[in-house]
């Protein structure tokens, strides 16, 4: 069974620093995942919530009665031996459901041998079609569920008669592709951005495969409407950003840290438009790329990237 959200802190601390050793020898792996507990449940009826870090991007477990649904699958294989090694230490139910938030962020899906359903955006599994990963028998590792705008399921656990147990999947528009999702989990007032909300950094955009820098800010602010419509969204977990130095988590990012990096990639956006409407070169954008101060502290790896990407789509649009 799901082990109960009611345990003391100090227990779930002891056991982590237990937890990272026994199964990780027991099973050697090039790959090492790392396990967090989210204590942001308003009760324990509602399951637990995992956070499962490694190869430069997060996943979450979420441990309901009947089973253990996993959020990413990481971006190579040889991940889930790691994951499950972990998972393992804190639920007894295998894994019957993956959730993909993009089309590469299921590098491992076809490890998880208990898997019943996969569920991404109709175009994230479009661009799967046509991956690696997925050629030959592996194909049934590709989504068998779908969805273009919404799709809402519950999460078997004793809190059924709340209807807060479920999970929302949103589709607000391309961004770092055309197939982004947004995971709400009404139960533990959070939700998970991946590529979406990376870190406070330029983003990566995926053109080839849909993304866009035009859009991107716009994508932003249609989901941060569409999270204003809940109660209480306490948790914005993004995809890479460190998380913080604790075995028990209680909180992390905020929407106000959404509306700051939806605000920050809508400046970039309009100080490029400047520069292009004004004849400028890419490289003449990118040397009086104008910032408010208070994103001084932003990553900036991908600007020059981002600049010319955006070049290129406002040509087009032309």
């Amino acid at each position: 069974m799901v082990k109960k959200m009611v345990l003391l802190a100090l227990t779930w601390m002891g056991f982590f620093l237990l937890a990272g050793s026994t199964q990780a020898e027991a099973q050697p792996t090039t790959n090492t995942a790392t396990i967090k507990f989210f204590m942001n449940s308003t009760d324990g009826d509602f399951g637990s919530l995992y956070l499962l870090s490694g190869g430069a991007r997060h996943s979450l477990a979420i441990g309901a009665e009947d089973e253990t649904i996993i959020i990413d699958t990481k971006r190579s294989s040889r991940w889930a031996q790691p994951m499950l090694n972990k998972v393992a230490n804190v639920t007894d139910q295998p894994v019957k459901r993956i959730i993909n938030t993009n089309a590469f962020n299921s590098g491992s899906n076809a490890e998880f041998p208990d898997v019943v359903e996969i569920i991404s955006h109709q175009n994230a599994r479009s661009i799967m079609t046509n991956m690696d990963a997925f050629s030959g028998e592996n194909s049934k590792f590709l989504p068998n569920k779908t969805f273009t705008d919404e799709l809402s399921f519950a999460v078997e656990t004793s809190g059924v008669e709340t209807g807060k147990n479920r999970i929302d999947l949103l589709y607000r528009g391309p961004g770092h592709t055309n197939g982004d999702i947004v995971v709400v989990m009404p139960m533990y007032s959070a939700v998970f951005l991946g590529d979406l909300f990376p870190a406070k950094a330029t983003p990566v955009i995926d053109t080839a495969h849909g993304g866009s820098g035009v859009a991107f800010p716009d994508t932003l602010d249609n989901i941060i409407k569409a999270l204003e419509r809940y109660e209480n969204i306490a948790v914005v977990i993004p995809g890479r950003v460190d998380s913080p130095p604790v075995p028990v988590m209680g909180s992390w990012l905020q929407l106000t840290d959404l509306r700051d990096y939806a605000e920050f990639n809508r400046a970039f956006l309009e100080s490029v438009k400047i520069s292009f409407e004004a004849g400028r070169t890419s490289d003449e954008a990118i040397a009086l790329l104008v910032l408010p101060k208070k994103f001084e502290e932003y990553g900036m790896q991908h600007a020059e990237t981002n600049v010319q990407t955006i070049y290129a789509e406002l040509k087009n649009l032309r």
